[in-house]
């Protein structure tokens, strides 16, 4: 029998290259929703709240996840990529709609895409 193994995505499959210093300076903490399960290198928004929620092709791109988070009926904590960095767009996972979309959004945000090499 031939068991099928996935490779789960790591940080640096998405992402490219980000500011040096002190805390993180492209990283930003985030309060997130309750009942989202937001996987690392997927885009997010912020809800009416401004809790991250998982980007589902409306609203504005806010950033993208790091790490993963998975909340129940509390809200939870997070951190996303907000600005300064480079991705690699084809590596973003949970794409809702058009991936040019989350691309715009994420430039808006000083986040821009290179080509996977």
């Amino acid at each position: 029998m031939v068991k099928t193994v996935e490779k789960a995505g790591v940080t640096s499959d998405w992402l490219a290259w980000e500011l040096d210093g002190n805390h993180r300076p492209s990283r930003e903490n985030v309060s997130v929703a309750a009942n989202q399960t937001i996987k690392d290198g997927q885009p997010i928004s912020f809800d009416a709240s401004g809790d991250a929620v998982a980007f589902d092709g409306t609203g504005a791109v806010a950033g993208v996840m790091i790490n993963g988070v998975t909340t129940k009926t509390e809200k939870g904590a997070g951190v996303i990529l907000a600005r300064q960095a480079r991705i690699v767009p084809e590596k973003l996972v949970g794409v809702a709609g058009d991936l040019a979309t989350v691309v715009a959004g994420l430039k808006t945000l000083g986040i821009t895409a290179v080509r996977s090499a």
